[in-house]
């Protein structure tokens, strides 16, 4: 699964000041659950002790890719159920991952960004009749089930809002 960060402002185009590195962790559950508790973090190589990627802002931009993944779980009774992939941006406190799901808006350096995500399978070729497929499957809400894809974040920052009491004073009484 490729990753890919986007970063625009409130007018919708690309945001320059960007910070140095954002958090992301691989999750998955699968297919067929709906329940939001079932999204469990991928530890990311698999010996690795934390549960989330540091993505640091590099020549490729905000780049990453997690290869070597299981597509599905063999059950007890021989039969594969897929796994659904998506990826959650957060905020790290103490080593402990704090998600922010899509949609809703996450802090940075003091600036709020609504996270929005976005699913793209990758297209494949069969080597023996030439024929493309896209096996995987992707959902408006940015999953990947199935196969291989790219899954992009944006944060789109929020222009700031400020609240302003007017008090009115009699200038010749002084109030």
């Amino acid at each position: 699964i490729e990753f890919d960060k986007l970063w625009k402002d409130a007018d919708d185009k690309e945001l320059k000041n960007q910070p140095e590195a954002i958090y992301i962790q691989l999750q998955r559950r699968l297919e067929g659950s709906t329940n939001d508790k079932d999204w469990k973090p991928v530890k990311y190589p698999a010996d690795n002790t934390k549960d989330y990627v540091t993505i640091d802002y590099g020549e490729n931009g905000w780049k990453y890719t997690f290869s070597g993944l299981n597509q599905y779980q063999i059950n007890a009774d021989d039969r594969q159920t897929n796994y659904v992939y998506r990826i959650v941006e957060g905020t790290v406190e103490n080593d402990k991952f704090k998600k922010v799901a899509p949609g809703e808006t996450i802090t940075i350096k003091g600036n709020t960004y609504v996270v929005t995500a976005k699913a793209t399978p990758n297209s494949e070729t069969n080597s023996e009749t030439g024929a493309t497929t896209t096996p995987a499957t992707v959902t408006p809400d940015g999953t990947i089930t199935g196969g291989s894809g790219k899954i992009e974040l944006t944060n789109t920052l929020q222009n700031p809002k400020f609240a302003l009491d007017i008090i009115k004073k009699d200038a010749e009484k002084g109030e």
